[in-house]
């Protein structure tokens, strides 16, 4: 997210919706490892309660490695 999108006044209810929908599109493409997906969106460091609801819903989470990663980073 731009430094001008978060002057423009976005909410952060919408800055958690952008996140997910970025890492809904790197897991439909399928060619990141969970590593590099906690590393490039800081999931355990961002995670947010409705995270793992809003990617269930949106997209199938296709590793299941990733998916635990999410879960451990919500109850952590």
């Amino acid at each position: 997210m731009s430094k001008q999108s978060r002057k423009q006044g976005v909410k952060k209810s919408d800055r958690t919706v952008e996140w997910c929908k970025l890492i809904i599109e790197d897991l439909k493409k399928g060619d990141r490892s969970s590593e590099e997906l906690e590393k490039k969106y800081g999931i355990r460091k961002n995670s947010f309660p409705s995270l793992l609801l809003q990617l269930t819903y949106e997209a199938p989470i296709y590793d299941y490695k990733v998916g635990k990663v999410l879960y451990l980073g919500l109850i952590r």
